[in-house]
């Protein structure tokens, strides 16, 4: 049957600090609070396991790119993540893109960022979400949606 489930709340700061991704829902409200454009936005990497991918959340603010997949499970989500990653650095070496990467606190995902010619760019992967996103590397907008998600902790 369908029971409710018992839920702590998390704190007024958090909205969305739980050990689950975030579905699409809770990104397309982050992002519109934030001012993002997100109607009729593409998404670059929607082919990666498409057969696969049920939802997505695109956002586009001044500079800064805001991308979400949500997969029907977390079975390929790090291959997808692995793909981008080769594909935003393709001259990179396995061993110095896996230094870049940060495993994500708490969670079973990981985080990849690159800095180059003034662009911050970050892929996230963690169980069936897929974050892909760039801005200018003076801004900290994108890492404070992905705190705000749950994605990052400090």
């Amino acid at each position: 049957g369908t029971r409710a489930q018992k839920t702590i709340p998390a704190p007024a700061s958090d909205a969305f600090s739980s050990n689950n991704a975030p579905d699409f829902h809770s990104v397309h409200t982050v992002l519109s609070n934030r001012k993002f454009e997100t109607a009729n936005r593409p998404t670059t990497y929607w082919f990666y396991d498409e057969n696969k991918l049920s939802n997505v959340v695109s956002g586009v603010k001044n500079d800064i790119f805001f991308e979400f997949y949500e997969y029907t499970d977390g079975e390929t989500t790090d291959s997808v993540y692995n793909r981008i990653s080769y594909d935003l650095s393709p001259d990179m070496e396995p061993d110095e893109r896996d230094r870049l990467s940060v495993v994500l606190p708490c969670k079973s995902g990981k985080l990849f960022t690159l800095k180059e010619n003034g662009i911050l760019s970050i892929v996230a992967f963690w169980d069936n979400t897929v974050v892909y996103a760039h801005s200018p590397e003076t801004s900290t907008e994108i890492e404070d949606i992905l705190f705000e998600l749950g994605y990052c902790q400090e």
